[in-house]
């Protein structure tokens, strides 16, 4: 009986570990139409000539810290990706459970930028019109405090 129960064990742990690779390849793969790309800081210049580079960096380490990646990945995303369609590299099997990244994300942008009603991620928007509406937020709330004053 003992050796049954080993035998079945090793069985659900191989069973186990191909799934987990053939995922991490899948993710891999899909991430790398991002992690091939040069850096994307021209196009968020271009797409936001008035907000500084702390700024734009401030939001991209949002994001990429919502994901679970190395900030080094940050400057890789592009204005005109969108949190959803990178959602679905990072989990291309909808079969994996996910790490509530875009929930992680909207936290953390409430958190940082004051957007008590954002809670959801739209799913056409793109990494440039969340990053605008936050610059939006982050401006109301600086003339909110000024008129406090």
């Amino acid at each position: 009986m003992e050796r049954l129960q080993l035998a079945l064990l090793g069985l659900v742990i191989g069973a186990a570990a191909i799934w987990a690779v053939r995922n991490e390849r899948l993710r891999r793969a899909s991430l790398a139409a991002y992690w091939q790309r040069g850096c994307a800081g021209r196009a968020w210049r271009d797409a936001f000539p008035d907000a500084s580079k702390e700024d734009i960096r401030q939001f991209l380490y949002l994001v990429v810290d919502a994901f679970g990646f190395g900030r080094e990945r940050a400057l890789q995303l592009a204005p005109t990706d969108s949190p959803l369609s990178l959602y679905h590299a990072a989990y291309p099997d909808p079969s994996v459970p996910d790490a509530l990244e875009i929930e992680t994300l909207c936290r953390s942008i409430s958190k940082t930028y004051g957007a008590a009603t954002l809670e959801a991620v739209a799913p056409g928007i793109s990494f440039g019109e969340l990053f605008a509406r936050t610059v939006v937020l982050r401006s109301n709330i600086s003339l909110q405090a000024d008129r406090e004053r």
